[in-house]
């Protein structure tokens, strides 16, 4: 697992994941 500093940075990455998904979909 990936050590992350804050809580924010796993979700902006997951908003970010499902938006590339979305557009690459």
């Amino acid at each position: 697992m990936e050590a992350i500093p804050a809580p924010e940075v796993p979700l902006q990455r997951a908003a970010e994941a499902e938006g590339e998904g979305e557009l690459a979909a």
